[in-house]
């Protein structure tokens, strides 16, 4: 259920953090930092799935945007606050603050979170439960307990492992089209997260405009993150995506070019690629949750999501390899640019598109 293991992953996001509030020395923080991950891991994949099973289809991808958006966004919120923790109460006040939020949020939605009516539909038995909470979203009373309730979408594998699943032979080809387009994006993401004022420094700019870029490329990612999923709703994602797609090769490809003095055309690019790559990733959490069905709807996103990390970490390697040929801004934002051309390739390929809301018929679009 997703109920279940979002308030899990919460509280194991609050007990770490906690944890590594009292660590004594880089190895145990280091461990309590490998558990946090693990929590948020959790957290998104099962976000994204019980979002698309509640919102309405006419709003479902800008509602999906708006949740997973919350990622940058709480970066850039999170970067103010421990800069104005830090100097006041140290270090250790971050961990703090990360162990009581999300533990706090894990003690509301236990109290408060319903669980998806369709893993419910699909667990079987629940009729009570089920019919209770389709009266609460209806606000009528429309349903009772002795209803049959049934899900209608593919049956797949209920059998069978769900990791098999998202590699059998109905899901195989989407399923590495998606692994592709998260791990290059991602790659491009963590790039700028983990470069981009190292980048700016290295030719000469003061740290205040490099700080400043990677604040606007959240921002204008937070932005288009919504606008790319209207548009989503309103287009299809496989002509949005494909034109997001060539937006940020285009854009990222520019910024290897601008002179280091043109500050106005840097910031400009910066906030154009943020919006085409950021963008990019909030809406392709919603399209890999409408490739798969229930039954398979978190595993598929999960391990989207789990590839997609593989991404950062060689971003962060080969960032630095950039970096240490000494030639500038050019090297790193081609080489980021070459790479996000097998994710415009494999949105171009994908085949179970979101459809525009008006053609609801369909699961292609």
């Amino acid at each position: 259920g997703r109920r279940a293991a979002l308030v899990a992953s919460l509280a194991l996001i609050a007990v770490t953090s906690l944890g590594t509030v009292f660590a004594s020395s880089p190895d145990e923080m280091l461990a309590w930092r490998f558990l946090t991950g693990i929590g948020l891991g959790g957290v998104t994949p099962n976000c994204t799935a019980l979002m698309v099973e509640f919102a309405p289809l006419s709003v479902r991808n800008v509602v999906v945007a708006l949740t997973v958006v919350g990622v940058p966004l709480g970066g850039v919120l999170g970067a103010e606050v421990a800069a104005q923790l830090m100097p006041l109460f140290g270090w250790r006040s971050i961990f703090l603050v990360g162990a009581v939020l999300p533990g706090t949020l894990a003690l509301v939605l236990l109290l408060s979170l319903p669980e998806s009516p369709r893993y419910l539909a699909r667990l079987g038995g629940q009729g009570a439960e089920l019919a209770g909470l389709l009266n609460r979203v209806t606000r009528s009373q429309s349903f009772d307990p002795s209803m049959a309730f049934v899900v209608l979408e593919s049956q797949t594998s209920v059998a069978r492992s769900r990791v098999a699943a998202v590699l059998g032979t109905e899901f195989r080809r989407d399923t590495l089209l998606i692994w592709m387009i998260f791990a290059t994006n991602i790659f491009a993401v963590y790039a700028f997260f983990n470069w981009l004022p190292t980048v700016l420094a290295s030719v000469g700019l003061p740290m205040s405009i490099a700080l400043r870029g990677s604040l606007i490329f959240n921002l204008g990612g937070v932005v288009a993150s919504v606008l790319v999923a209207m548009s989503v709703s309103r287009f299809g994602s496989r002509h949005t995506l494909r034109v997001v797609g060539i937006g940020a090769i285009v854009t990222t490809m520019a910024m290897g070019f601008v002179a280091p003095t043109d500050v106005t055309a840097l910031l400009m690019l910066m906030a154009l690629a943020g919006g085409c790559i950021l963008g990019m990733q909030v809406c392709m959490y919603a399209v890999a949750a409408n490739v798969y069905p229930t039954a398979v709807r978190s595993t598929g996103v999960g391990w989207a999501s789990a590839i997609a990390r593989l991404g950062g970490i060689a971003s962060s390697l080969i960032g630095g390899v950039l970096l240490s040929l000494g030639q500038g801004m050019t090297p790193f934002f081609v080489a980021v640019a070459l790479v996000l051309v097998p994710t415009l390739i494999g949105v171009w390929l994908l085949q179970r598109h979101m459809p525009a809301t008006a053609a609801r018929g369909s699961r292609r679009g």
